[in-house]
């Protein structure tokens, strides 16, 4: 086994946080001193744990053999992978000019987190700022949020909210985002394939996810349901922005729907000390 067969192993975020570790620990200290083997080592673990390799800290016979075989081997030429070639054309001027402006909010947003995924921030960064130097016919200046949920406005503008750029009405279909998206509602992760959970949920999910005997959700389909999440939460939001508004000034408000804390009921409620109360419990003495 060689270096490359070795590095196929390893999990690509495990290794990109262990080999982060070891830089921290390295530049923190002034002196290379002994020690410093057993912080790295300790790093390394996370990224060695779960690749069914031989242990490289508590070395056997075997073991040593193993890993002096795999540096004799060493590591053989590769051609650059098509994702790290994509990021480098992505992250040219003429290119991210070219498209950058040309994508929605939500789509140059999905490219520069799939630019920053490949491995690729300077191309992340490129691309976003050719997307955010082109302003909308109306005058609105494009607004990204980063990693964080922060809106970034275009630089000298206000922040706004997303929006697509403006021109002819166009069938749904063409407002589709550019890269598919993880399935589940409210991730934006990009993912290879149509349908598929991202990494990420899929092991924040672990146990809760189970294959289903229905074909996966199409592109169509999963922006329509996504469209009717967003719906409801807007208006969950504004419902508890208008009781939280309520309960500073005093003002009574009643709404349908709203579960009592008292019967734990849902029915129509009015707003009292900060809970909803419906109109049967009030009357309970």
């Amino acid at each position: 086994m060689d270096i490359a067969e070795i590095a196929d192993r390893i999990n690509p975020r495990r290794a990109q946080l262990a080999v982060a570790a070891v830089l921290a620990a390295l530049g923190s200290a002034r002196e290379w001193r002994g020690d410093l083997v057993t912080s790295v080592d300790h790093e390394l673990q996370a990224a060695w744990a779960g690749t069914g390799l031989p242990s490289y800290s508590v070395q056997s016979a075997e073991a040593v053999e193993f890993w002096q075989s795999a540096v004799d081997a060493g590591t053989p030429a590769e051609a650059p992978d098509a994702l790290t070639v994509w990021a480098e054309i992505f992250g040219g001027l003429d290119v991210a000019d070219d498209i950058g402006g040309a994508l929605t909010c939500l789509e140059a947003e999905a490219t520069v987190a799939a630019l920053r995924a490949a491995g690729n921030p300077e191309a992340a960064e490129t691309f976003l700022a050719a997307h955010l130097r082109r302003d909308t016919t109306d005058g609105e200046d494009h607004t990204i949020t980063d990693l964080g949920g922060r809106a970034t406005p275009r630089p000298g503008g206000p922040p706004a909210a997303h929006h697509r750029l403006k021109g002819p009405a166009m069938p749904s279909f063409i407002e589709l985002e550019l890269f598919a998206r993880c399935v589940l509602p409210g991730c934006a992760n990009p993912i290879a394939e149509q349908g598929d959970v991202c990494p990420d949920c899929t092991r924040a999910f672990t146990g809760y996810l189970r294959a289903g005997t229905r074909p996966p959700l199409t592109e169509a389909e999963q922006h329509d349901r996504d469209h009717q999440v967003r719906a409801a939460h807007r208006a969950q939001l504004t419902v508890a922005a208008a009781a939280a508004a309520a309960d500073q000034t005093g003002e009574t408000i009643t709404r349908a729907n709203q579960r009592c804390w008292l019967c734990e009921q849902r029915s129509t409620c009015t707003r009292i000390s900060g809970q909803w109360e419906c109109r049967h419990c009030r009357t309970v003495t």
